[in-house]
């Protein structure tokens, strides 16, 4: 078949593929991985529909395949390790990485790294995303390596370099939800509160209904005292957090801090009806009884 023929063909399948007529492109893409030309882009392809219907092991397969054909083709190998990552086969992840040098894909240790933090294996990530930012001062991956190893240096209890590394990643780009929340966790490990509570007023203007920024400003205004600020937060969260005992419990307590015993009895006990193994609640809510009968009696 000539090269117009096939050329004719592939553009065929690719006008299917848009149509969603998925199993007339799977068919030409399939007869044009036996053409030199087109075997490459034809076995991506594949792979694309493949994972676009959910078909993950077949969306492997196509790839694969072509990778036992053609194995020196290093970019096709690194976009294989980067689908498996992302349906979390980190093993086997792990094996097509291993199969590739910095000489051949430059980010290859980022990707170890990343790979070996999504293993839970932080030494190994740690390693190697240290060594890929030692040698790549330009990266567009930079911030992402910073970002990463802070959260490896802080799963290993490294909590000095983990924020050192947080910092860079801010330096890079501080506009990002996760990095000043994972700031904010780590500034609350050190004890300084006012400067967690910088990092979750960025993370709030960037996303202000966050759930999980919302429940750090409310347990950090508790401890600094700022208890109207911090039920505004908590208010806004109450009724979708997947952790709502703990939530009714935060607001519990800062009635309970402001001696309002009946308001804080009411959230106690509501939190204790959602999780009756809640310990804060259980603990607190004898505190309210206690000082209800007190008034009660004087």
């Amino acid at each position: 078949m000539d090269e117009r023929e096939l050329e004719y063909k592939f553009n065929l399948a690719m006008e299917y593929e848009k149509e969603e007529k998925y199993l007339h492109a799977i068919q030409l893409y399939t007869y044009l991985l036996n053409a030199p030309s087109y075997k490459r882009d034809s076995a991506v392809q594949l792979h694309r529909i493949y994972e676009k219907i959910n078909n993950i092991e077949q969306a492997s397969k196509a790839v694969k395949n072509y990778l036992n054909d053609v194995p020196d083709d290093f970019e096709v190998r690194k976009y294989y390790a980067l689908f498996l990552m992302k349906h979390s086969f980190y093993e086997e992840g792990a094996e097509q990485l291993s199969m590739l040098s910095a000489a051949e894909i430059p980010e290859i240790k980022f990707l170890t790294g990343l790979n070996g933090f999504f293993r839970k294996d932080y030494n190994t990530a740690a390693v190697d995303l240290t060594d890929f930012l030692s040698v790549n001062g330009s990266s567009d991956y930079l911030h992402d390596a910073y970002f990463y190893l802070s959260k490896s240096h802080l799963e290993l209890n490294n909590i000095e370099k983990a924020l050192e590394a947080a910092r860079e990643a801010d330096k890079i780009f501080s506009n990002s939800e996760e990095l000043q929340l994972l700031l904010a966790k780590i500034y609350l490990l050190k004890g300084l509160n006012l400067h967690a509570f910088d990092s979750v007023s960025k993370g709030l203007r960037i996303n202000n209904e966050s759930r999980q920024m919302n429940e750090l400003a409310g347990r950090i205004l508790i401890e600094i005292g700022e208890f109207d600020k911090a039920e505004n937060h908590l208010n806004k969260i109450v009724g979708e957090s997947d952790q709502q005992d703990e939530i009714l419990t935060l607001l519990g307590l800062i009635h309970l801090k402001k001696a309002e015993y009946k308001k804080a009895e009411e959230l106690f006990s509501k939190a204790l009806t959602l999780n009756p193994f809640n310990r804060h609640a259980l603990e607190k809510i004898k505190v309210c009884t206690e000082n209800l009968n007190k008034q009660n009696i004087s």
